[in-house]
């Protein structure tokens, strides 16, 4: 943008460059922002799968911790 001297047959003046720069600018930072959101939001999905996984897992320990203790007490004299 910085090279163009003219559009359409009519001069770019440095005004009109200045505010161009400005606007790109602010459209990269909307960008980044927006790049910056997308990633928390996937850090946190990926969060949320990971401690519903150990949760899981820990509940069937419980299951299975449970299950042998039935065992136990069935095959056990009584």
């Amino acid at each position: 943008m910085m090279q163009l001297r003219q559009l359409d047959m009519k001069r770019i003046t440095e005004e009109e460059r200045r505010m161009a720069s400005v606007l790109a600018k602010k459209e990269e930072e909307k960008k980044r922002e927006s790049h910056k959101q997308s990633l928390l939001k996937e850090k946190k999905r990926l969060t949320i799968n990971n401690v519903a996984r150990q949760w899981d897992l820990q509940q069937q320990r419980v299951a299975n911790i449970a299950t042998n203790e039935d065992r136990k007490d069935s095959d056990s004299p009584q």
